[in-house]
């Protein structure tokens, strides 16, 4: 089954307004995103955009290039990539191309679309092994369909629609867009011919792979259960692996254990139901976050941030 972009998320693209307001929150949380790490190379996010929002059928741009590889996502609709040699093909809700630095390609709109595009710095070993290897991906048509792509992609602009991004939501947005970029690279990674001597890395790249995988499983874990009074042993249990292992991940990647992550994780939630609503009572927002007394909840949120819950700047009603 095709995947598409759900109600809400394809009228946000009806607005003008609205996508100028996405597009700056993608831009924001593109800066805070962690690259892709795949065995010897590294790809990372230097620009993402919705564009003007809906693109009307009938409209089309002209040939242009790129410095940087480019990520064509079609969240809903159908648009033909023309390609300078002549080459087109049709990409549908789901589709996606990769295309090489310095491709000269351009976009015919076939029905009324929305269209995620982001530009990609790829570094490392391999780099112009995997820009070759994309190119041939390209002239021959090849496209991709990845299931996780729409879903990553529909989650991180609904989260974009905010009127402000606090940090919570910034930093969710920077997560998803590094889950949804992995997802968009993962069929080219597939089918990299391995003599070209990308995907073979070294045994501790494909060991920092592994444990990436297995850290972003972790905080999604964690994310996930702010307002349960989880454990590090629960995020462990849940990924299969021992807390030990788990802490050893998050201390190298993030300066803290996963009991550290799991209160930051909660008392950043707090932080943000207090500052948003006026009405919600101390006592009410840390029963919200797992916390059964108020006075504890006070002293850690007080250890975390240096000040009390009491002197959050609250919205007016």
């Amino acid at each position: 089954m095709r995947p598409l972009l759900s109600k809400s998320g394809q009228a946000l693209f009806a607005s003008a307004i609205t996508a100028r307001r996405v597009n700056r929150w993608l831009l924001a949380a593109a800066a805070q995103s962690r690259p892709v790490l795949a065995g010897t190379l590294s790809v990372r996010l230097t620009h993402i955009h919705i564009g003007r929002g809906l693109l009307p059928g009938g409209f089309h741009t002209g040939l242009h290039v790129h410095g940087d590889a480019q990520l064509e996502h079609v969240l809903f609709g159908k648009v033909r990539l023309v390609l300078a040699d002549a080459t087109a093909y049709t990409l549908k809700a789901g589709d996606l191309a990769l295309l090489p630095p310095g491709l000269a390609h351009g976009l015919d709109v076939l029905e009324p679309a929305g269209v995620l595009g982001a530009l990609v710095e790829v570094e490392g070993e391999g780099t112009e092994a995997f820009h070759a290897h994309c190119r041939r991906r390209c002239l021959s048509g090849e496209k991709d369909v990845s299931p996780m792509t729409t879903a990553w992609a529909d989650q991180m602009l609904m989260t974009s629609l905010e009127d402000e991004l606090n940090e919570w939501s910034l930093e969710t947005v920077a997560e998803l867009l590094h889950l949804w970029l992995r997802a968009s690279l993962q069929p080219h990674l597939r089918t990299l011919p391995m003599a070209d001597g990308v995907l073979q890395g070294t045994p501790a790249a494909e060991a920092h792979n592994r444990h990436e995988t297995q850290r972003d499983r972790a905080l999604a874990f964690i994310r996930a259960n702010v307002g349960r009074p989880i454990r590090a042993e629960d995020v462990a249990h849940d990924l299969a692996v021992s807390t030990r292992h788990l802490n050893r991940l998050f201390r190298s990647a993030l300066s803290e254990t996963v009991s550290e992550s799991i209160t930051r994780h909660r008392l950043t939630f707090a932080r943000r139901l207090l500052a948003e609503d006026p009405r919600l009572q101390i006592k009410q927002v840390a029963a919200a976050v797992g916390y059964d007394s108020a006075a504890y909840f006070s002293h850690c949120f007080r250890r975390q941030f240096g000040y009390s819950p009491s002197h959050v700047p609250r919205t007016e009603a």
